[in-house]
C-alpha cells in the first residue's frame, strides 16, 4: 500500500498539465488511488470525462475552483476565462459523487471588492447541492485576500470606493439569514474581516 495520504495540485493551471493525468492514472493503476485524498487550486474551465473518471477512484478529492466575480467582471479579471464556462462547470460539478468536496473561492482584491455581494448572491440564488457546504465558505463562498501585487490590494482604494464596498458587504451581512450563515460565526468573522482589513493603513491610499 502506497504511503501518499494526499497530493495538491495548486495553480498555475494543474488541469491543463498531461503529467496531471499521468500520475492520477498511476495512482488508479497501482490500487493506491482509493487512499489517497486530491487537493486542487483550479480555474475550473477543463472538467473532462476522463477527469471525473479517475477522481472517482480517489477516497477524496477537494476542488477549489477559483472565481473571482460574477460574469463579466471574472471575465475581466480571468480572461480569457467565459462565463458561461463557470456556470457550465459548476453545474456538472454539482452533480459528482460524494467523494467530490467543491468549494468556490474567491480572491478578494482591488477588482472586485465591490462586487463581492453580486457573486455571493448568484451562488446562494442557484441553491447548489455540494457547492461550498457549510462550514466551506460559510455555505456561501469563500474568501481569501490578495495582499501582492500591492496595486491590487484593497487598501490602494481610495477612502470613497472602500466607503462603498463596506457598506455593500454590510448589506450583505443584514440579509443573509440562511442557518449555515447564521451558525457559523468564523465564515461571518471573514465577511467582516475584509471591511477591517481595508480600512487599516490608511497610508496604502
Amino acid at each position: 500500500r502506497s504511503s501518499i495520504k494526499e497530493l495538491y495540485f495548486a495553480g498555475g493551471e494543474p488541469l491543463l498539465i498531461p503529467e496531471h493525468y499521468n500520475i492520477l492514472e498511476f495512482m488508479v493503476q497501482s490500487g493506491n488511488a482509493r487512499h489517497c485524498i486530491l487537493r486542487y487550486n483550479s480555474n475550473g474551465l477543463e472538467i473532462s470525462e476522463r477527469l471525473l473518471y479517475l477522481w472517482n477512484q480517489f477516497k477524496q478529492v477537494k476542488f477549489n475552483f477559483s472565481v473571482d466575480a460574477y460574469g463579466d467582471k471574472n471575465d475581466y479579471i480571468r480572461y480569457p476565462s467565459k462565463w458561461q464556462d463557470i456556470e457550465t462547470n459548476l453545474r456538472l460539478l454539482d452533480q459528482t459523487g460524494d467523494n467530490i468536496v467543491v468549494n468556490m473561492a474567491c480572491a478578494v482584491q482591488a477588482l472586485n471588492v465591490l462586487y463581492l455581494d453580486e457573486l455571493a448572491g448568484w451562488k446562494l440564488n442557484n441553491n447548489f447541492k455540494k457547492i461550498n457546504l457549510a462550514p466551506y465558505g460559510a455555505g456561501i463562498i469563500g474568501l481569501h485576500l490578495v495582499y501582492l501585487p500591492s496595486y491590487l490590494n484593497i487598501r490602494v482604494l481610495p477612502i470613497e470606493l472602500k466607503q462603498i464596498a463596506a457598506d455593500r458587504i454590510s448589506r450583505f451581512i443584514k440579509m443573509i439569514n440562511t442557518a449555515e450563515f447564521e451558525s457559523n460565526s468564523y465564515g461571518r468573522q471573514r465577511w467582516e474581516g475584509i471591511v477591517k482589513y481595508m480600512f487599516d493603513y490608511r497610508d496604502w491610499e
